[in-house]
């Protein structure tokens, strides 16, 4: 059982990477980016997205030589060519290869991945580039800063 709990998360890893690529939800801080002139983020959004390609391709060069050099191997509770455990790195990195490549395209008709999450006023004001975002101040609602807590915290 533990073998394939092993190929399920090895295969639901990559193949999800993948998604999150396609769809923007992968790691990234556009705190900088979104306050650069468009012309310059396409710049910095195209070079993010091929240098995830590039990782993607490297991803799945090195799997499938991993892949090659365990195929004599075998999952022994399975029986089953360890060669499939590999594989899942090789069908990830080029899943993220061509998501990148596709989000590239994307970004260039005006349709970032990372930016089309949400669809409020907000969103489309950063993707033309207009956005300001002002936050209002909220009072803390923990119940430990309230006066009434720390007047029944203090052991009166």
């Amino acid at each position: 059982m533990e073998e394939i709990g092993e190929l399920c998360l090895a295969w639901m890893s990559f193949i999800g990477a993948a998604i999150g690529i396609r769809k923007g939800i992968h790691f990234s801080v556009q705190m900088i980016t979104d306050r650069l002139p468009a012309r310059v983020r396409l710049a910095v959004f195209t070079i993010h997205y091929l240098l995830i390609a590039a990782f993607g391709a490297l991803v799945a060069v090195f799997g499938w030589q991993v892949a090659e050099l365990n195929s004599q191997s075998c999952l022994p509770a399975l029986d089953l060519n360890l060669r499939w455990l590999y594989l899942s790195s090789v069908v990830g990195g080029v899943l993220i290869v061509i998501y990148s490549l596709a989000s590239i395209a994307d970004g260039w008709r005006g349709r970032w991945p990372a930016l089309q999450r949400s669809r409020g006023p907000l969103s489309r004001a950063v993707r033309r580039g207009r956005a300001v975002v002002r936050r209002p101040r909220r009072a803390c609602r923990c119940p430990l800063s309230s006066p009434s807590a720390s007047r029944d915290s203090s052991g009166s």
